[in-house]
C-alpha cells in the first residue's frame, strides 16, 4: 500500500492506494512472453506425440490471462479522507465504483485504533 498525506489550503488530505510496480503495457508483454514459452512447450511436447497437452496449455494460460485481469481491474484501487473547513470527505473507489461519503464535522468523532 501506499500512503500520501498532504496539507493543502483547504485542510487535509490522505489517499492510501496500492503500489503498482509494473505497467499495463509491461504486464500484457509479461502475458505474451509466458504464453509463447507454454505454447512453445506445449507445442513441442505434441510434436513428440503427446498431444492432451496442448489443451491443458491453452487452460493454464486462460486461467492467467484471467488472473492478469483481476488484478488489473484492482490496481486503481483508492481510500480517500479529505478534512477541510466544509466538512469531512470520505471516498473509497473499489473496482472503479467510486463511494463518497461527506460527514458534517461538528457531528463527527475520530477514534484512534491501536493493533
Amino acid at each position: 500500500m501506499h500512503t500520501a498525506a498532504t496539507a493543502s489550503e483547504s485542510g487535509f488530505d490522505l489517499i492510501i492506494k496500492r503500489n503498482c510496480s509494473i505497467s499495463p503495457q509491461d504486464l500484457l508483454g509479461v502475458l505474451a512472453l509466458a504464453m509463447c514459452v507454454s505454447f512453445g512447450i506445449a507445442c513441442t511436447f505434441a510434436w513428440f506425440g503427446a498431444w492432451p497437452v496442448l489443451p491443458f496449455a491453452g487452460i493454464e494460460m486462460l486461467a492467467l490471462a484471467a488472473a492478469f485481469y483481476v488484478n488489473g481491474r484492482r490496481a486503481g484501487d483508492y481510500e480517500r479522507i479529505s478534512f477541510a473547513e466544509g466538512g469531512l470527505l470520505v471516498e473509497a473507489c473499489d473496482a472503479g465504483r467510486i463511494a463518497r461519503h461527506e460527514l458534517d464535522p461538528r457531528r463527527t468523532r475520530l477514534h484512534e485504533r491501536r493493533l
